[in-house]
């Protein structure tokens, strides 16, 4: 640009050197007083100037005065072209504070929405946490109602306990108030002094009962008919064998007269092996409550004993069947015989992505960690389960990964965002920054303003996170 310090204000325009401008009060006062020299006359018949010179013909009288110091079509120039270039650079910006405008202006009337959406998510807050309280309020009224209920409970069983100043060890058991409680060895010291009173190798009758003294396993009895009371004879005044089938009349015995559980077999049993066959059962007189668990084994079937009819529904669980080894299913080979093989469908080939996993089951890992749509308010679209989103600014925002998504901050980040149709922000780009094992920034902008930075503005877009 021009040095200001050759700007001139000479009126004379006298400089010869073609360095110094004249201002512009300069050059007109120079016209003017150039033009005042000329004494106004009707003889002038031209006036023209070819460039360089001012021509006037007075009366035949040619007069020429020399105007090129006062040539600057060089400055005019560039000041036009400055001037065409300034009006360019507002038209554009004017242009881009236009689209800036209606975004903020989209973006005030999404702020506005988001309030009245927190405003209405307070609001139903405010009402979901005055009930609560309320409920509270009534099961801590309740709660304190059965603790009181508790307290006068437990008062009363306090209350309720026998007095140990009641515990007696009088081995005569003399109280007759029915106040004191004997010891144990009070009891046993009682009774045993009682029974001891009983002289050996006495019979008495007290209440039409005999007691044998002595040891009883010692007494004997010849000769004696003996009258038995109705059930004074029990299974434990009996011998083992004491009572055989030779000496049971033939049909004397009848259901009637067998107490529960008075006839077992097995081991310890009382019925012989093979004793009792199928024909000396009634049709349905064996139920399962009558049947040990595994008294019934194979060997106690005979073939086909069993059938499908036979057995009830859903009874049949896997615990009946005969086990595999671990991770085995139960399926049917190329034959179709029943057999257990190794629960593992994942091909042996060597590029095969999916393992074998923990519990013998196909196992694939995928190598998408997270991915995500972001609208251009920083809000989440849609994305994996975990990933966060916010815009810090004009075109730029965080995106926040669940924690342990990824094993370090070496991921693969892939971006894309809309096409625009050619139309205002035509030549859009996508970048990533700030990458750590936790998020990482995406950046969004026009880049075809050459080599100024690049324009951003806010955008939708998409993201995938890969990671091996």
């Amino acid at each position: 640009k021009e040095n200001t310090a050759n700007k001139s204000s000479d009126v004379t325009l006298a400089d010869g050197t073609n360095t110094k401008f004249p201002t512009e009060l300069a050059v007109k006062t120079y016209v003017d007083n150039q033009v005042g020299t000329i004494t106004t006359d009707d003889d002038i018949s031209a006036v023209d100037f070819d460039g360089t010179n001012l021509n006037v013909t007075e009366s035949g009288t040619t007069l020429s005065a020399d105007l090129s110091d006062l040539e600057e079509s060089t400055d005019i120039t560039a000041n036009t072209n400055a001037i065409n270039a300034e009006v360019t650079r507002a038209t554009n910006a004017e242009v881009a504070n236009t689209t800036l405008i209606t975004t903020n202006t989209a973006n005030i009337t999404s702020n506005d929405t988001d309030i009245a959406n927190n405003t209405t998510a307070i609001t139903a807050e405010v009402t979901r946490a005055t009930a609560a309280e309320a409920a509270n309020t009534t099961l801590i009224t309740t709660n304190t109602a059965n603790i009181t209920s508790n307290d006068t409970d437990i008062t009363a069983l306090q209350n309720d306990k026998e007095d140990t100043a009641n515990k007696s060890n009088d081995v005569t058991l003399a109280d007759g108030t029915n106040t004191k409680f004997p010891t144990e060895l009070a009891v046993k010291t009682y009774v045993d002094n009682q029974v001891g009173g009983v002289a050996d190798g006495n019979l008495s009758s007290p209440q039409s009962t005999i007691s044998l003294g002595g040891t009883p396993t010692n007494s004997i009895l010849e000769n004696v008919t003996l009258d038995v009371a109705n059930n004074a004879i029990n299974n434990a005044k009996l011998n083992n064998d004491a009572v055989r089938t030779e000496n049971i009349l033939n049909n004397t015995i009848i259901n009637e007269d067998l107490a529960l559980d008075a006839i077992k077999g097995g081991a310890n049993g009382v019925i012989k092996d093979n004793s009792i066959t199928a024909s000396d059962l009634a049709p349905n007189s064996v139920n399962a409550s009558e049947i040990n668990s595994n008294a019934v084994g194979t060997s106690e079937l005979k073939v086909d004993a069993v059938e499908t009819e036979n057995i009830k529904n859903a009874n049949v669980t896997p615990i009946k069947i005969a086990p595999g080894t671990n991770n085995q299913i139960l399926t049917t080979d190329n034959s179709g015989t029943v057999t257990w093989a190794d629960n593992n469908t994942v091909g042996a080939e060597t590029n095969n992505s999916i393992t074998v996993g923990a519990n013998g089951g196909a196992f694939y890992e995928s190598p998408i960690k997270a991915f995500g749509k972001i609208s251009s308010t920083g809000g989440v679209t849609r994305a994996t389960t975990g990933v966060t989103a916010s815009r810090i600014s004009q075109g730029r925002y965080q995106i926040t990964l669940p924690s342990g998504a990824v094993s370090d901050d070496n991921y693969i980040i892939q971006l894309t965002q809309p096409g625009r149709g050619g139309a205002g922000n035509d030549d859009p780009g996508i970048s990533y920054s700030n990458q750590t094992a936790t998020g990482f920034q995406v950046i969004i902008g026009d880049n075809d303003n050459g080599g100024s930075n690049r324009n951003k503005f806010n955008s939708e877009f998409m993201f995938t996170i890969l990671d091996l």
